[in-house]
């Protein structure tokens, strides 16, 4: 079992970087079955932690697609915050299109419902949310995650993008903190 220490915490390997991949590569295959036909494609990633996993997935799909970036918080140290924080964004660039939104995590779904909440008011033809993981036991019923790399428990992660107080965002694998 690979264990390291970052701050002040221990976390475990939980997913390793070729397993990863081959979820990235599987995903892919999946958007662009959904998309072939599609033009006035818009990706939307979540920053800070999506960049890893939509570059990744970017070098995977053959389907021209035009990347945009956007912030949101929702998270201070390991703990979710009830205040959701999202960068101002041109809305009306979303009009009639077909949005993808690149997520690393989804745990709640706060952010997202507040995302997808202001592009439906922009009147987007369709909407499809695509994240590393999920977890599912905590997401409101009012998310729909149409892809997914990996289903988890309520733990706190880190790696592949996600991190912990700045830290641990690079590393290649997905990491779960030890109780």
């Amino acid at each position: 079992m690979s264990i390291i220490k970052v701050n002040d915490l221990n976390f475990k390997l939980i997913i390793n970087s070729e397993q990863i991949q081959a979820k990235v590569r599987e995903i892919a295959l999946h958007l662009e079955g959904k998309l072939f036909q599609n033009s006035d494609i818009i990706t939307l990633v979540i920053m800070d932690g999506a960049f890893i996993f939509a570059a990744d997935l970017f070098r995977c799909i053959n389907i021209e697609m035009q990347p945009k970036f956007i912030k949101i918080k929702s998270y201070l140290g390991e703990t979710q915050s009830t205040e959701i924080l999202i960068d101002h964004i041109n809305i009306e660039i979303f009009k009639n299109k077909t949005i993808i939104i690149i997520e690393d995590i989804i745990d709640s779904g706060n952010s997202m419902f507040e995302l997808i909440t202001k592009l439906k008011a922009a009147s987007v033809k369709e909407i499809y949310l695509v994240a590393m993981i999920i977890k599912s036991s905590q997401i409101r019923s009012e998310i729909n995650v149409d892809l997914f790399g990996y289903n988890i428990g309520p733990e706190f992660i880190i790696g592949y993008g996600m991190d912990y107080q700045g830290c641990g965002r690079g590393l290649q694998g997905i990491y779960q903190k030890m109780i």
